[in-house]
């Protein structure tokens, strides 16, 4: 099974990059990209994701109000967020509106990504 992608973030530079990691590991097609809040619900609707990797902070503001719309929208798909900003605060929001994780940006989480999406693939294919 092939996951649908959307992924969110400002910045086209780490779009790039996950986007590589994605098709790397196989399994995940990125069906759709969107750099800004007002972009994400209608291109999600457009596209049924079932994978949407959000970044919190985007140009035009904080999308973690989206976190619940993407539920509704789509309650199997599952929603990973990603922040520039250690916040205890807003992990346990975006969690509690449906997210399934919280990654903070970095070296890091780009070197980790593919571990987790080891795992994010069987949770996906299972919630399928």
């Amino acid at each position: 099974m092939t996951i649908r992608v959307l992924l969110v973030d400002d910045e086209p530079h780490l779009r790039l990059l996950l986007r590589a990691q994605l098709e790397l590991n196989g399994g995940f097609s990125v069906v759709a990209e969107a750099e800004l809040v007002s972009e994400v619900l209608e291109t999600a609707a457009s596209h049924l994701p079932d994978l949407v990797v959000l970044d919190l902070q985007l140009r035009d503001g904080d999308s973690g109000s989206l976190v619940a719309q993407l539920r509704a929208l789509s309650p199997s798909a599952t929603i990973v967020v990603l922040s520039a900003q250690a916040s205890e605060v807003r992990a346990a929001q975006v969690l509690s509106d449906g997210a399934h994780a919280y990654y903070e940006k970095g070296t890091g989480t780009i070197r980790a990504f593919p571990t987790w999406l080891a795992g994010l693939h069987e949770d996906v294919s299972r919630a399928a």
